[in-house]
C-alpha cells in the first residue's frame, strides 16, 4: 500500500501557471525581480496547531477548531499582506498561521468577516482582504497568493468481481457509485474532506487549492483487500485528475506526469520535455504489460517508447516515459490536452485506464513597470483567481503572463506604506525611460478598490503615483486600445431596476478608453430600444431635457465611439423605476370621524410640485370617477359642508411644470358626525354646548370625573393644562362663564356634583389649590346656586370628596 511516507519520488509536479505562487516562497521574504524566469513553488509545513487543554484519554492536545474558516470558506487558503511585511497568511480550519510560523486561533467568524489578534477582517472581494487594526495601526490588505477554492474531479472504477458489492452501493457498468473517499491537504493536514462517489463512478474535488498536494484515501469497502492510497495535485482549476481502478489484484495504478523546468505555463506550437509516470500503488509487484498511450488533438509525442511493453513494476514504485512534448497551435486563448493512457498485464490480471490532462496558452504578453526611486510591489491576479506576488528593485522590471481572454487585475504599493513612489507601467509596451511620464504627487491614481480599477491595455503605457498608504489597481487587458466588439460599458448608476425619485435623474458610466464620444437611447418599452431615438454625448453621463416618464419602468443604454466612428456594443439594457410624487403627511389620516363639517384637507409638499390635484367621493368606486380639484397649496376645505354621518373618501396626487402627474395617495376616509347636549365626546368626556358663538370650535366638551391632586397641593390651572385622556391634551381651567353654560344643563353631565364648588379661573391668585386647609381668596363657582365668589373650596370639616372633586378640565372642538 502506498503512504505518505512513500509518496515522495511519485509527486506529482505541479505545472503553475504564472498567477498561481511559482513567484513566490513560504514567507514572501524572498522573491523574483520583474524579469526572472526562474520560480520556486511554495509548499505548506504542515504545522500541527494544539491546543494547552485535553479532553480525551490520549493524553495528546486536542486540536483547535475554527468554525468557518475550515475547507469551502471563503477564508481558507494562502493570503499575502501587501504593505511592506510581506507576511503570508495561511487560514484554516485549525488556525491561523502568519510569518510567526505558529497558529492562532480567531473569534467571531461569520461568511465576511471575524476577528483575528486584535485585528477585523473584512472581505471586499474574492480576492482582498481588509485588516483593520486594534489602537492607531493603519488599515493593510490581504492578497489571495494561491487561489481561491478550486475544482477537480475523477473518476472511481469497479472491480472485477461484481457479486462482492452490495447493490446499496449503486454499482453500474460505467463506474462505482457509492465509495467513501478521504481527501487529506498533505501540505496543510487540518484540512480534511471526507467524500462519496456519484453513482457513475465521479468523485467531485470542489475545495482543492491549486498547486497543493492531496492524499486520497479508499478505504477497505469495495471488495478489496486493502485501503489505497494515492497522490494527486491540481495544476488548474477544474481539472480532471483521471481515473482510478479498484481491482481484485494486488496490482493498481494510476498516471501522473512532469515537465522538465516546471515552466510556469505551457504555449500553443511549443515543445516540451514530459515524463509519464506509471505508478504502481498496489500491494505486489506487476510481471510485465502493454501499456498504450494516445496523442490527441493534434499533439505529437515523440521518444523510446520501449515497444510499448512495461517491464517489472514493484508495489510502491513507478515506471517512466520520457517524451518530447510537441503542443500544436489553437485559435483558443486557452485550451485543454487530454493522453488517454491505458495498461495490460500480460497474465491477464487486470487492466488500467487514466489519462494525463494538461492546459496550454495561446500566446502571451509582458507588463512593464518602471519606478522613481524606490521599489514598487504588487500582486498580479489571474482571471481565475490565482495571485502572483513581486517587488521591483531597480527601478525597471518586466513580467510575462499567458493572454487570456478576461482581464488579469493588478495591484501595486510602495516599499512600505510610508513611502511615496512614482512610477509608469507598459503593456507590451515599454514605460520612457528618461522618467518624463512619471507622475507629480498632485496626479495620484486615485483608486483603492479592485472594482474601481483603471483599465490597461494591449500597446499601451500610463503613469501613476504611489502616495503614503495608497494602492493603486488596474485592469490588464490583453486587446488593443481602440474601441471596438472587445469593450463594454460598465459602471452604470443607477443600478438595473433601481427606483429614482427625481423624473430629471442623471444617468452615468464609467469612461471606455479611446473613446471621444457616447450614443444614448431609452425607452419605455425594451423591444422598443433599438429604435429609439439616439442621443450623442460628449461625457460620461446624461440627463434628460424632458423628464423620465413617471410611475413606468424606463430602459436606457449607451454606448462609445472612438474618433474613427469603431464603438463597443451596446450595454446591456438598465431599467429604472420612476416614483416621483409620492403623497405624505395627510390629514385626516386613516378612517376617521371628525365633528366638522368643513374640514380642512392637508398634505405635505412634494419638491417639484406646481400644483396638486385633489378629489373626494362617497364610494371608492365614484372616487376613480370624480372631477379632480387643482389646489395650488398643501392643503383644501371643501366649499361645501359635508354631510352629517355620510362617509367621504379622499385621495391627492402632485403634478410639476411639465404636467406630469405623480401617483395618487392612500384613500382616507372621514365620518361628519353631530352631537347633542349630553353625548360622550371625543375624548370620553360630555358635550355640555353645541355651537359656542364664541370659541373656534363647534363643541364644548367637559371631563368624565375629576382631577385629583391626593394630599398634595399643586396649581389648578396646571393640573388640567397637563391633563391628557384617550390622546387629547387641549384641556384648561373653565372661567366664571363657561361654568354657567355647564350650570345651565348641568342635569344632563353625570357625575357632576350638582351643589359642590368648582374652581375657575379668575384675577387673583386663585391657581394654588391645597385640599387639606381653610384657604381664601380663591375663585370659584358655586353649582347650587350659580354663585361665583372667593372664598374656600374644602370645608373646614376637610371634606375629601368635595376637595378631589373641585377641578374639572373642559376643551372645545
Amino acid at each position: 500500500m502506498l503512504g505518505k511516507k512513500n509518496h515522495t519520488p511519485f509527486r506529482v509536479i505541479t505545472i503553475i501557471f504564472l498567477i498561481l505562487s511559482s513567484f513566490l516562497v513560504l514567507s514572501c521574504e524572498i522573491f523574483f525581480p520583474f524579469g526572472t524566469s526562474t520560480g520556486a513553488t511554495s509548499g505548506g509545513n504542515g504545522t500541527t496547531v494544539e491546543d494547552d487543554s485535553d479532553t480525551d484519554s490520549d493524553n495528546d492536545p486536542d486540536p483547535i477548531v475554527l468554525p468557518g474558516v475550515g475547507p469551502g470558506s471563503f477564508f481558507w487558503g494562502r493570503w499575502v499582506r501587501m504593505d511592506g511585511s510581506n507576511d503570508e497568511w495561511y487560514m484554516a480550519s485549525d488556525g491561523i498561521e502568519t510569518g510567526a510560523g505558529s497558529r492562532s486561533s480567531v473569534s467571531n467568524v461569520s461568511e465576511t468577516s471575524f476577528n483575528y489578534a486584535g485585528q477585523l477582517i473584512n472581505k471586499q472581494t474574492d480576492n482582498i482582504l481588509e485588516v483593520t487594526p486594534g489602537g492607531e495601526a493603519q488599515t493593510y490588505y490581504l492578497f489571495r497568493r494561491s487561489g481561491a477554492t478550486a475544482e477537480a474531479s475523477m473518476t472511481i472504477n469497479g472491480i472485477e468481481d461484481v457479486s462482492t458489492l452490495s447493490v446499496s452501493r449503486g454499482f453500474n457498468l460505467s463506474g462505482l457509485g457509492g465509495v467513501q473517499i478521504i481527501m487529506n491537504n498533505i501540505e496543510n493536514p487540518g484540512n480534511t474532506q471526507t467524500l462519496t462517489t456519484n453513482t457513475d463512478g465521479s468523485l467531485d474535488l470542489d475545495e482543492v487549492i491549486v498547486g497543493d498536494e492531496y492524499e486520497i484515501t479508499i478505504p477497505e469497502q469495495v471488495g478489496i483487500d486493502e485501503e489505497i492510497d494515492l497522490i494527486v495535485s491540481p495544476v488548474y482549476d477544474g481539472e480532471d485528475l483521471g481515473i482510478v481502478n479498484l481491482t481484485e489484484t494486488d496490482q493498481n495504478f494510476k498516471v501522473s506526469y512532469t515537465i522538465a523546468n516546471q515552466p510556469e505555463y505551457l504555449l500553443g506550437g511549443e515543445s516540451y520535455s514530459l515524463t509519464i509516470h506509471l505508478q504502481n500503488i498496489g500491494s505486489a509487484p506487476l510481471a510485465s504489460a502493454d501499456y498504450d498511450i494516445t496523442e490527441t488533438d493534434g499533439i505529437v509525442l515523440s521518444g523510446d517508447r520501449l515497444e510499448n511493453i512495461l517491464a517489472s513494476v514493484p508495489a510502491n514504485d513507478e515506471f517512466t516515459l520520457d517524451f518530447i512534448l510537441q503542443l500544436p497551435d489553437f485559435d483558443e486563448s486557452e485550451k485543454i490536452f487530454e493522453i488517454p493512457v491505458s495498461i495490460v498485464s500480460h497474465d491477464g490480471s487486470g487492466r488500467w485506464d487514466d489519462m494525463v490532462s494538461i492546459k496550454a496558452y495561446r500566446e502571451e504578453m509582458t507588463i512593464y513597470l518602471r519606478s522613481s526611486s524606490y521599489e514598487v510591489q504588487g500582486v498580479l491576479i489571474s482571471p481565475d483567481r490565482k495571485s502572483t506576488a513581486f517587488k521591483v528593485e531597480n527601478m525597471e522590471g518586466s513580467i510575462t503572463i499567458p493572454v487570456r481572454d478576461l482581464p488579469y487585475v493588478l495591484a501595486l504599493s510602495g516599499a512600505d506604506y510610508t513611502t511615496e513612489t512614482r512610477y509608469s507601467i507598459g503593456v507590451e509596451t515599454r514605460p520612457d525611460t528618461d522618467g518624463s511620464e512619471l507622475r507629480t504627487t498632485s496626479m495620484n491614481e486615485p483608486n483603492n478598490n479592485e472594482t474601481q480599477t483603471t483599465p490597461l491595455y494591449k500597446t499601451q503605457t500610463e503613469p501613476g503615483f504611489l502616495g503614503v498608504y495608497d494602492l493603486d489597481f488596474y485592469s490588464i487587458y490583453s486587446i488593443e486600445p481602440a474601441v471596438s466588439n472587445n469593450a463594454v460599458i460598465t459602471g452604470q448608476t443607477p443600478y438595473d431596476g433601481a427606483s429614482i425619485s427625481d423624473t430629471y435623474n442623471t444617468l452615468s458610466w464609467d469612461a471606455v478608453r479611446e473613446a471621444v464620444r457616447y450614443e444614448f437611447r431609452s425607452s419605455t418599452v425594451l423591444d422598443d430600444l433599438e429604435d429609439a431615438e439616439v442621443r450623442s454625448l460628449l461625457q460620461t453621463s446624461y440627463t434628460p431635457g424632458a423628464p423620465w416618464t413617471n410611475l413606468e419602468t424606463n430602459f436606457w443604454q449607451v454606448r462609445g465611439l472612438d474618433m474613427d466612428g469603431n464603438s463597443t456594443p451596446w450595454s446591456e439594457p438598465s431599467a429604472i423605476n420612476c416614483n416621483w410624487g409620492n403623497m405624505s403627511g395627510l390629514s385626516p389620516s386613516g378612517n376617521q370621524t371628525i365633528y366638522e363639517f368643513s374640514p380642512q384637507f392637508s398634505w405635505s409638499a412634494v419638491a417639484g410640485a406646481v400644483s396638486y390635484d385633489f378629489r373626494m367621493a362617497t364610494s371608492t368606486e365614484a372616487l376613480t370617477t370624480s372631477d379632480d380639484i387643482v389646489v395650488n397649496t398643501t392643503n383644501y376645505t371643501p366649499v361645501q359642508s359635508l354631510a352629517n354621518l355620510t362617509k367621504y373618501y379622499w385621495e391627492v396626487r402632485a403634478e410639476d411644470s411639465d404636467g406630469q402627474k405623480g401617483a395618487w395617495s392612500y384613500v382616507y376616509s372621514v365620518k361628519p358626525v353631530v352631537l347633542n347636549v349630553g353625548d360622550t365626546g371625543p375624548a370620553g368626556g360630555y358635550i355640555y354646548s353645541v355651537d359656542p358663538s364664541s370659541y373656534s370650535g363647534r363643541y364644548m366638551e367637559i371631563m368624565a370625573g375629576h382631577i385629583s391632586t391626593g394630599s398634595y397641593g399643586g396649581s389648578a390651572v396646571t393640573l388640567c393644562s397637563n391633563y391628557e385622556v384617550n390622546g387629547y391634551s387641549d384641556w384648561y381651567l373653565p372661567s366664571i362663564e363657561e361654568w354657567e353654560v355647564v350650570y345651565d344643563v348641568k342635569a344632563s353631565i353625570p357625575d357632576l356634583i350638582q351643589d359642590g364648588k368648582y374652581w375657575a379661573q379668575g384675577t387673583r391668585d386663585n391657581t394654588v389649590y391645597y385640599p387639606y386647609a381653610n384657604v381664601t381668596s380663591r375663585k370659584y363657582f358655586n353649582m347650587s346656586n350659580a354663585y361665583d365668589g372667593y372664598g374656600i373650596i374644602a370645608t373646614d370639616s376637610y371634606d375629601y370628596d368635595l376637595a378631589i372633586g373641585a377641578i374639572r378640565a373642559i376643551r372645545n372642538f
